[in-house]
This record gives C-alpha cells, sequence and structure tokens, in this order.
C-alpha cells in the first residue's frame, strides 16, 4: 500500500511511492525482517527456498553456487547446513525469525527496516536475536531502522533515536540527547509509561510493623491475624501473594476478600 502522503529520500535519492514503479536495485538496497516470522514465510517452502529466493532474484544465482550462499548464510546465523531441508513448521519461533535474517541478508541490503522483530520471542531468544543482529552489523556494516516500542532495547542498541506519535516525527537525535530531560509532553509520558521493579516497594506502602505481622502470618497461620487486618490497608491488600502454611489462612475481611490457601503439601511447620 503506497503512502497517501510525504516522500521516501533513500541515499539523497527519493523513492517511488509504490514498490512497483522501483528498480530491482532499490528493492534489494532495502530489506525488511517481520514481527511474526511465521505469516512472513511460504510455509510449503524449505528454508533452501526462502533464504535462496533473494539471491536467485537479485543475482541470477542458481543450482550448487545458490546453495553454497545459503550455506554460508546458515552458517552466519549460527544454524548450520542440517537445516536447510527443514520446513518453517519444523523450527522453533527463534530459529524462525534467524531465518527471516537470512533471507534479509541474502539481498546484501545496506538497510534493513526491523519491524518489532522481537517481541513475539521469550526474553531469552529475544537476547539471542540482538546480539546476532549485533553481530552482523559489525560484519556486513548494514545499517537498522528498528522499531520498537521496548525502550530497554532502544537504550541498549541504538545510536540514534527517532520518537513518532500519530505518524508524526516529535523528536529526533542521537540516543542520549533523546532520552535525556528536558521532553516534549508525548515522550515524557511514553517514558514515564515504562514499568520498573522497585526493591522494597511493599515495605514502603505498609504501615508500621504490617512487614512484621505478614511474616507472623506466613509461619504461623494463628498469629498476627489482628495485626494483618489492622496494619494492611484495603487497597494494598490485592498485592499481595496467597500465603501457604499448614492448614487454611483464613485473614479477617477486607472488604475485598479473605485471603485463602489450603497447600496439598505444607510450606512451614506451625509454630507452637
Amino acid at each position: 500500500m503506497p503512502p497517501s502522503e510525504g516522500r521516501i529520500t533513500f541515499d539523497g535519492k527519493e523513492l517511488p511511492k509504490a514498490l512497483k514503479g522501483r528498480t530491482n536495485d532499490e528493492l534489494r538496497r532495502i530489506q525488511m525482517i517481520y514481527q511474526m516470522a511465521d505469516t512472513a514465510m511460504n510455509p510449503r517452502q524449505t528454508v533452501r527456498d526462502i533464504i535462496g529466493r533473494p539471491l536467485s532474484f537479485y543475482f541470477s544465482m542458481h543450482g550448487a553456487k545458490k546453495t553454497e550462499r545459503v550455506k554460508e548464510l546458515l552458517d552466519q546465523i549460527e544454524m548450520g547446513p542440517r537445516f536447510l531441508d527443514r520446513y518453517p513448521a519444523e523450527l522453533s519461533g527463534g530459529q524462525k525469525q534467524r531465518v527471516a535474517i537470512a533471507r534479509a541478508l541474502a539481498a546484501k541490503p545496506e538497510l534493513i527496516l526491523c519491524d518489532e522483530p522481537t517481541s513475539a520471542l521469550d526474553p531469552l531468544v529475544a537476547e539471542g536475536i540482538l546480539n546476532l543482529l549485533m553481530r552482523l552489523q559489525e560484519e556486513t556494516a548494514v545499517s537498522y531502522v528498528f522499531i520498537t516500542h521496548d525502550i530497554a532495547i532502544v537504550r541498549a542498541i541504538a545510536d540514534s533515536v527517532a520518537v513518532m506519535h500519530r505518524g508524526r516525527l516529535v523528536r529526533f537525535g542521537p540516543k542520549s540527547k533523546v532520552l535525556s530531560p528536558p521532553f516534549d509532553d508525548y515522550t515524557d509520558l511514553l517514558l514515564k509509561s515504562v514499568p520498573e521493579m522497585e526493591i522494597g516497594w511493599l515495605e514502603k506502602v505498609l504501615k508500621p510493623g504490617a512487614w512484621k505481622a505478614l511474616k507472623l502470618i506466613a509461619f504461623s497461620p494463628r498469629a498476627g491475624r489482628e495485626s494483618w487486618r489492622d496494619a494492611i490497608p484495603t487497597e494494598t491488600a490485592t498485592a499481595f501473594l496467597e500465603l501457604r502454611s499448614v492448614g487454611t489462612l483464613a485473614a479477617p475481611p477486607l472488604n475485598i476478600r479473605s485471603v485463602r490457601s489450603t497447600p496439598r503439601r505444607p510450606v512451614c511447620r506451625e509454630s507452637s
């Protein structure tokens, strides 16, 4: 779908709005890694076909020469030639995204658009993908436009940052400048919306002595019940995890509900 307004300039040259109006070389120089690798691959094609497609389209590469280049790309993404004849359904989420990266690299691009490439992955796999992208950038000198809502990723990998709101650029510059105050209203709201875990937050919201009362309840279901009711405000009650002990823990009503937990096995022994 071509843009309804604006223009795209790459390397000092304005590009046609519609992809069909661009030359093969203009297409080759800008590649893309999609958010959902599942929907960006033909399930009936093998890894050999998926990575080999740009080699045939842009470089007219075929046969043994193409297969050898696909093997090289699989080595670059740390998978190896044993995946050549596997289908997407036989790959994990992280492996699919690595194949998508290899497909983009096959065109020898100057710029890769990375559209939330780690958002569908678990944190450990996502970290591996980010490390791979950084290594490949060092090896190939390719540039990335990394689209993300994850501020932690922005802080970790970006050189320059652009903040967009409703399709318009509201802040742009080096990472150190964009992520430092003073902020415009939208950037300030964006950065403040990032959840942060503060060590000791629970102790701060409880009344004095409540933490001691909570420990009493955890280790003795018959102790500290009045302290529980007096120390914990109603709005804080929902923040507690269920406490497991010998028998059933039933705190007095807190207008929300009592906390009840009947474990299958004792977690701690009732004090005498």
